[in-house]
This record gives C-alpha cells, sequence and structure tokens, in this order.
C-alpha cells in the first residue's frame, strides 16, 4: 500500500480537487492511533539509568515500542468494552426494522 489518498481534479469549470482515503480503519486501529498521538511526545521508558541526583532516568519510546504499546492498549481496551457492553455492533441498514414510512 504504496498511498493511502487518492487525488481527483473536480470538473474543469470548478477548478477543484477531491481527496478520498483509500482505506478505512476500524475502531481498534483508530483507539491505537489516538493512543500514538497522544503519547508520541510525552510517553518515556526507564532506561536502566540514574541520574546525578539518584533519580531513574527515563527514555523517549522508540517508534516500535510506542506504536506496539499503543496497539496493545487498543486492543485491551476494545476487549473490556465490549466485555462491559460499553460498546454493541451496529446492525446492516436491512436488518433495521421500518418504523413508520418515509415520503
Amino acid at each position: 500500500m504504496e498511498d493511502s489518498v487518492r487525488v481527483h481534479s473536480g470538473m474543469k469549470w470548478l477548478d477543484k480537487r477531491q481527496i478520498e482515503d483509500t482505506i478505512a480503519l476500524n475502531q481498534r486501529a483508530r483507539f491505537a492511533v489516538s493512543f500514538v498521538e497522544r503519547w508520541g511526545a510525552v510517553a518515556a521508558t526507564p532506561d536502566g539509568m540514574e541520574d546525578s541526583a539518584g533519580r531513574q532516568a527515563l527514555r523517549m519510546m522508540t517508534p516500535q515500542e510506542l506504536v506496539n504499546r499503543a496497539c496493545e492498549t487498543a486492543e485491551y481496551l476494545y476487549a473490556v468494552l465490549i466485555a462491559n457492553g460499553w460498546a454493541v455492533e451496529v446492525p446492516e441498514a436491512e436488518e433495521v426494522p421500518a418504523d413508520k414510512e418515509r415520503p
């Protein structure tokens, strides 16, 4: 997958472009991306050393560590939401009974 967007030229007389995604993220992926966005600049992990005052020294997580942590956290969060009944599947439109006639 080289690019995740497509750019189309609009109608010539409008001189606009239309951009559309070529991939869609599911809920777990959206959680993970959200975590990476929030933790990217602040997530730190102990580096096994101490500073001159004896405090635990920290280092920034590598991109691999950050992404793995975000994905593991998203997977766990999703499982807990489902287990608690806080997330439900949305039925297909055809499965939803019509309440009344629509104009």
